[in-house]
């Protein structure tokens, strides 16, 4: 026995003191912006890890301490750039003939190899462009625009990703 109250009246027309009640409720939905307005006051406490972090870099600052690191970390490099510099002088004369080697038979065999796999790669995902030929100039093109299209995501990540008064 299953009675289905079927009735043609509005909400409104069958309860109107509990309609009345609902439309007010609109007048008390949040602003604009609320939430992130009431985020922006809460604190948030930092992970121990950027606490003790701050703590030894102000102790290293107050200290003097981080000068110290500085100056052994830029005489460590140093170090390392003189070496650099004395095998490049050792070796002057082999560092030219592999540079003019790789200039002039590794880098196109490189380039060639590239292309051909690639060319193989598009005939395997689209058998019916047989015309589509890669350049050199090309790939290169479209390494150079993932460089950048790289950079520019993980700018933009950065960005929107930074709570919000952080600069």
């Amino acid at each position: 026995m299953n009675e289905e109250n079927e009735t043609t009246l509005s909400p409104a027309a069958e309860d109107p003191v509990l309609h009345r009640h609902l439309v007010a409720l609109a007048a008390f939905t949040p602003a604009t912006l609320f939430e992130e307005r009431v985020l922006a006051g809460v604190w948030m406490p930092e992970p121990e890890w950027v606490r003790n972090l701050r703590i030894v870099g102000k102790e290293w600052t107050d200290t003097g301490r981080i000068w110290l690191v500085l100056g052994a970390l830029a005489l460590g490099s140093l170090v390392v750039a003189a070496a650099g510099a004395g095998l490049v002088a050792a070796f002057s004369s082999e560092i030219a003939a592999g540079t003019a080697w790789l200039l002039e038979h590794g880098l196109p065999k490189a380039l060639a190899a590239t292309t051909s796999e690639l060319a193989v790669r598009w005939q395997q995902v689209a058998p019916d462009s047989a015309f589509v030929q890669f350049t050199g100039v090309q790939v290169a093109s479209v390494a150079a625009m993932s460089v950048v299209l790289l950079a520019a995501c993980t700018w933009g990540l950065r960005k929107t990703m930074r709570p919000e008064g952080v600069r």
